[in-house]
């Protein structure tokens, strides 16, 4: 796994010095390393990713709450187990115990 993948998959131009792309970047993979070592397989990691990418833009573009983030994660992980639309987020592949984990992820120490 390549940071600079990561960097073309998010469109951004100049991590090196624009110190919010680089911020953002070491987000994203420091998620990827995390799901790695949780075992998540490819799909799963996929599904956390997408989750991720969906609640950063929540906050940059329709500059939601906290809260309001929360919730969404909340709705997300009421669906694990269950099917759902091809327009949602699919977790239904999760395990309980993983969608633990992800919810717990933002209060993991590095």
């Amino acid at each position: 796994f390549r940071s600079m993948m990561l960097e073309e998959f998010l469109n951004f131009g100049q991590p090196q010095t624009n110190l919010n792309e680089a911020i953002l970047l070491d987000y994203y993979v420091s998620a990827f390393w995390w799901a790695k070592e949780m075992d998540f397989t490819v799909h799963q990691l996929a599904g956390f990713m997408s989750l991720l990418h969906r609640l950063m833009e929540n906050l940059q573009t329709k500059k939601m709450t906290l809260e309001d983030n929360i919730i969404e994660v909340a709705k997300e992980m009421v669906a694990v187990g269950h099917s759902q639309t091809e327009k949602e987020i699919a977790l239904d592949y999760l395990s309980i115990d993983q969608a633990k984990d992800i919810i717990s992820y933002p209060d993991r120490k590095s």
